[in-house]
């Protein structure tokens, strides 16, 4: 038998809602495992969607791609924001631009500092936006 996953549930003051707290290798409203999305996210940048090895559909693959490449790019953006103002230099020259996902592998590696994480890089995403309120997350 596999392991239980245990989903940790918090009630927030502030907004009075009660929050489930997702392990960093699942993404918030989403039916395949981050690490499945993140593949294909990966995939993306180098072979054609009906190329792409995944048990998704692919109009589901190009829902992915549409939806998680825009919050990557934003993700990108907070977490420069984030970390520069932690005090660790975002150097805009050290980012190779091109695919989204490229990027945030970049930046996650300006980290000020590391963190534990599943090896997955939107969760770790995730993790880094969930320290400051101006998360918007993968």
């Amino acid at each position: 038998m596999g392991e239980k996953l245990r989903i940790t549930v918090v009630w927030c003051r502030k907004c009075k809602k009660w929050h489930s707290l997702l392990p960093d290798f699942l993404l918030p409203n989403k039916h395949y495992s981050g690490n499945e999305v993140e593949s294909v996210i990966i995939d993306s940048g180098s072979q054609a969607i009906d190329e792409i090895d995944t048990e998704a559909s692919d109009s589901t693959v190009r829902r992915w791609i549409k939806q998680i490449g825009k919050r990557i790019r934003q993700a990108v953006s907070k977490l420069k924001y984030l970390f520069g103002k932690s005090g660790q230099v975002v150097s805009e020259t050290a980012i190779d631009a091109g695919h989204c996902y490229s990027e945030l592998e970049q930046i996650l590696e300006m980290a000020p500092r590391p963190v534990k994480c599943s090896g997955n890089k939107l969760g770790l995403a995730n993790i880094w936006l969930g320290t400051d309120m101006v998360a918007v997350y993968i």
